[in-house]
């Protein structure tokens, strides 16, 4: 038989209540109404997305950063040291030369008249006999018709024939008699700028130094 306690006030309770559900939240939304939220968020996102997109499309926006080494537009202005005319050898602004045209120094024989009424010496360099006179002959051959002077140079041991010349005057001369004697040499010097006497020589005086490598036959 069941044990009977006495009564207290634990036994004064209700039998029926309208609380339903006291344990959850207040406040608390329902699982369905957190997917509606997600699906309106989702739709927001989509839109923006395509409107950006169109924008983008359309070039009305630009996400391209400007660049910092754009490339500056040529000046029409000439630049200091610039000149008018591209040829390296032309003329300066002042009409002089620039330098860069002219052309060096030829040893091609000039193609004037050659002077054959120039005071002509012809020296004999070397110990053989007889040297200058057989050239002096050569040179009247040649159609050197004026009195020509012949002596011994200073050196019996020159190895070089050559032509000199001291004055522009004698240039065509010099290299006609060298032509005619088969020398390869001629130069422009004062080593024989003066006459036999001592005295000033003739602006057209040519002196043929012979040397060991001369032939008399050539």
């Amino acid at each position: 038989m069941r044990e009977r306690h006495p009564h207290d006030r634990f036994d004064n309770t209700r039998t029926h209540t309208k609380r339903v559900g006291a344990h959850r939240a207040a406040g608390a939304l329902p699982q369905r109404h957190w997917g509606w939220l997600v699906a309106v968020l989702a739709v927001l996102v989509l839109v923006v997305s395509g409107i950006i997109y169109i924008a983008v499309q359309n070039g009305k926006i630009d996400f391209t950063p400007p660049s910092s080494s754009a490339t500056e537009q040529p000046s029409e202005e000439p630049t200091d040291g610039a000149t008018d005319n591209p040829d390296d050898g032309g003329t300066d602004q002042n009409g002089g030369d620039t330098g860069e045209s002219q052309a060096p120094p030829s040893d091609t024989p000039t193609t004037g008249a050659i002077d054959k009424t120039a005071s002509i010496y012809v020296l004999n360099g070397t110990t053989t006999t007889g040297l200058s006179a057989g050239a002096s002959t050569r040179l009247n051959q040649a159609g050197w018709t004026q009195q020509i002077s012949v002596g011994n140079a200073k050196s019996k041991n020159v190895r070089q024939s050559v032509v000199y010349y001291h004055d522009d005057a004698g240039e065509s001369a010099a290299r006609g008699v060298a032509a005619a004697l088969g020398i390869q040499t001629v130069t422009k010097s004062q080593e024989y700028a003066k006459n036999n006497a001592g005295g000033p020589a003739p602006a057209n005086q040519v002196v043929a130094v012979l040397g060991t490598d001369y032939s008399a036959s050539r």
